[in-house]
């Protein structure tokens, strides 16, 4: 039960029977009618009277003992190999990493998945991801059909069939502008996502070449004078 916590600086506690300074520090607080409340038991006895401790809460998987080579799924009770087994490391504080062994096999994990998702549905990962973005999994699609399933950019559709294509947005007002594909979408990353960026590759392209220039003068000062001769030289020399 909770009492007013504004009328003295400490606290009784009707448990360990210690006086104990009041504050969220030692006693568990609450509120309650828009009034902050502090508990009759301390936050120690509270823990040891109403919390079960960590070492005897059940967890979804236990070690093996040295020598095991089976064991007992908890759900279909058949003894298996270890093998059939999901395995997680623990790393303890002594430096020592324990094998875990889950209690149920991993063939019953699948089942009761497949079961879970068939009455409740298959998430789509995807939808989560578009949340970001503020989009809904149909919005995507009919962005996606209005192009034709393809990229934006290069009008081509993704390379890998296990991708989606992506979606592109201004970093700075959020405004989607389309759909690319991987090679399209990490292009515009590279060049900034500016247009000073797009139009410096498209002066890049269309414009004189620098280097062939520069080329062209230092072949020009390196290499010798050379006269193509003449039949009166010839004429001359002989």
């Amino acid at each position: 039960m909770a009492i007013n916590s504004h009328q003295s600086k400490t606290r009784l506690c009707v448990e360990c029977g210690k006086r104990k300074p009041l504050g969220p520090k030692y006693f568990r607080e609450s509120t309650y009618a828009g009034e902050k409340r502090f508990t009759r038991l301390c936050r120690g006895c509270h823990q040891k009277k109403y919390q079960r401790p960590t070492y005897l809460k059940k967890s979804k998987h236990k070690v093996a003992p040295p020598g095991t080579k089976t064991q007992v799924c908890t759900s279909c009770g058949l003894r298996k190999s270890l093998e059939f087994f999901s395995v997680r490391a623990d790393k303890r504080k002594s430096g020592a990493v324990v094998a875990r062994y889950r209690r149920d096999c991993r063939r019953c994990v699948a089942k009761r998945t497949y079961q879970y998702h068939a009455l409740n549905g298959r998430p789509d990962r995807y939808a989560e991801k578009l949340r970001a973005f503020g989009m809904t999994l149909a919005e995507y699609d009919a962005i996606a059909s209005a192009q034709g399933w393809t990229c934006a950019l290069c009008r081509k559709a993704e390379k890998n069939p296990r991708k989606r294509l992506a979606v592109d947005h201004c970093h700075q007002t959020g405004e989607i502008r389309g759909l690319l594909c991987t090679s399209c979408n990490h292009m515009l990353g590279r060049m900034g996502d500016t247009v000073d960026g797009v139009r410096r590759v498209l002066a890049y392209l269309s414009g004189p070449s620098q280097a062939s220039q520069i080329l062209v003068e230092l072949r020009k000062s390196i290499a010798p004078s050379f006269q193509r001769p003449t039949g009166l030289s010839l004429l001359a020399k002989s």
